[in-house]
C-alpha cells in the first residue's frame, strides 16, 4: 500500500486524510530496483529476498548479469550499485527493471 497526501496546501493544512493506493507485489519490487539503484549505497538484494522471496531477485537475474557484464552495475556482497558509467546511462539501467504490465 502506498500512502500520499493531498496536492492542495489548504487541504493538507486542514488535515486532509492520506489517500491509499494498493500496489501489486510486482510493481513494488520494480520500484525497489528503480529507486534503490538511485542511492549511492545501492540496492540490498538480501533485504529484497527477505521481504519478497528469492524470486524477486532471480526474475531479474538476466538483467543484473547483462548490466554487470556491460559495466553499468556492480554486484558486491549482495549489494547492487550503479557504476560511474551506469550513472551516466542510468535511465537505460532503470528501464531494464521495468516490465510491461
Amino acid at each position: 500500500i502506498r500512502f500520499a497526501t493531498t496536492d492542495n496546501l489548504d487541504s493538507l493544512l486542514a488535515g486532509a486524510p492520506l489517500t491509499r493506493t494498493v500496489v501489486s507485489e510486482k510493481n513494488a519490487v520494480e520500484e525497489l530496483y528503480f529507486l534503490g539503484l538511485r542511492l549511492n549505497r545501492g540496492l540490498d538484494l538480501t533485504a529484497i529476498v527477505e521481504e519478497y522471496g528469492i524470486d524477486a531477485v532471480e526474475r531479474y537475474r538476466p538483467q543484473i548479469t547483462e548490466l554487470t557484464d556491460s559495466g553499468l552495475l556492480t554486484l558486491d556482497n549482495g549489494w547492487l550499485r550503479l557504476t560511474t558509467r551506469g550513472r551516466l546511462l542510468s535511465n537505460d539501467v532503470f528501464s531494464a527493471f521495468l516490465t510491461e504490465s
